[in-house]
């Protein structure tokens, strides 16, 4: 009888212990869910064709204008990293919009121009940023802290010594302006340390 009862006990452990399992696989693939389904994503613009998920955003052949694609996520506060791949460019931008802007309005928002390297404020050239300039492939980092409006970039990992600093409004949107090119997002990743 002892034996027998010992058997039920170590079998109701190991059922405990598989049910435990399957509670925390199960929670890691909802949390793993949750995160792909709050990645920012591109949103489709007229003349932009997306792919991948919607996290590349490329001109149409027939598209002979800059064209503004933003994320779908906006940004209230906090500070966030965000990186674009440049797969293709003649002209690309890299930046942020506040929803406040009209999504049509080109000149609207706080920009790195990844042909020339000029920061952009608003329609404004601001200054210029060495190294700011792209090429194929290359990887441009952004980091947005909300609270002290500022807007910094990385290029390919490193830290590139230009930032806006005045950038402001309500929901912050990761943004690209494309002419001619194809960019890919890749959004919610840590933090680097600050330039």
């Amino acid at each position: 009888m002892e034996q027998a009862q010992h058997k039920i006990k170590q079998w109701q452990q190991q059922v405990q212990q598989r049910r435990e399992q399957v509670e925390k696989e199960t929670e890691t693939r909802r949390a793993e869910a949750h995160r792909l389904a709050c990645l920012p994503k591109w949103v489709l613009k007229f003349g932009i064709e997306l792919s991948n998920n919607s996290w590349t955003a490329s001109t149409l052949p027939s598209t002979t204008s800059w064209t503004v694609v933003r994320c779908n996520t906006g940004y209230d506060s906090g500070v966030h990293y965000w990186e674009i791949t440049v797969d293709s460019m003649v002209g690309m931008m890299v930046g942020v919009v506040s929803v406040d802007h009209p999504p049509d309005d080109i000149e609207a928002g706080w920009w790195l121009s990844m042909h020339d390297g000029t920061l952009w404020d608003n329609g404004k050239a601001v200054g210029v940023c060495d190294d700011g300039a792209a090429m194929s492939h290359d990887v441009f980092g952004l980091l947005l802290d909300v609270h002290r409006g500022v807007l910094s970039f990385y290029k390919n990992k490193i830290a590139l010594q230009c930032s806006h600093t005045t950038v402001q409004g309500r929901a912050l949107h990761p943004a690209s302006k494309l002419y001619m090119a194809t960019a890919t997002l890749k959004g919610a990743l840590p933090t680097p340390n600050s330039p």
